[in-house]
């Protein structure tokens, strides 16, 4: 069987199709031949209602994969559980308390809306892991992305979190990505 990966975009924060809501964040339903994957669940508002209009089939998910604990890529994860997926990949600093701040100075809650404790009660295996993961057989798990000076610099003034000193600028380390090995045909669906 030739390696055959679908990727097709559930949540966004732009929309061309009327029967899809647009919000601030993203999730993405990858289909690698067998397996099916979750990356990132968006707020929330909008994961269930789109990926029912796209025809997903959530119930067979093997595993949801979060990139970072903010909540437009967790804000869904209750929603998704109830589908009860095998599996789901983080970074243990997804569970952090964090914040951003606007244009205007104000400061906000983007924490991860899921405890730990209520990952560990479902019946989902909670896998947090800081170091590439084979997910699949053509499909790695990036684990922990060390920031440049540069981009971290460029954040201090947006996200922070707390730690045992207060409130401190979020070094985003619990940030990875999916990567494909590129030895196969990629089908893009748009939506």
């Amino acid at each position: 069987m030739k390696n055959k990966l679908i990727i097709t975009v559930v949540v966004n924060n732009h929309v061309e199709k009327p029967y899809l809501l647009a919000e601030k964040g993203l999730s993405l339903f990858i289909k690698f031949n067998d397996q099916q994957f979750l990356f990132d669940t968006g707020t929330g508002e909008a994961l269930l209602l789109n990926a029912a209009n796209l025809n997903l089939d959530l119930a067979n998910i093997d595993a949801v994969v979060i990139s970072h604990g903010h909540r437009e890529h967790t804000g869904g994860l209750k929603n998704i559980l109830a589908f009860k997926p095998g599996k789901l990949y983080a970074h243990p600093a997804i569970f952090a308390e964090k914040f951003c701040r606007d244009s205007t100075e104000l400061l906000f809650n983007v924490s991860c809306p899921v405890s730990k404790t209520f990952l560990e009660k479902s019946s989902t295996e909670l896998i947090l892991n800081k170091k590439p993961l084979q997910l699949a057989p053509e499909i790695i798990l990036s684990g922990e992305i060390p920031l440049d000076q540069k981009t971290q610099t460029s954040l201090n003034d947006i996200f922070y979190r707390f730690d045992p000193y207060g409130l401190v600028p979020d070094t985003l380390e619990d940030e990875q990505f999916l990567l494909p090995n590129c030895n196969f045909k990629l089908n893009y669906r748009p939506r």
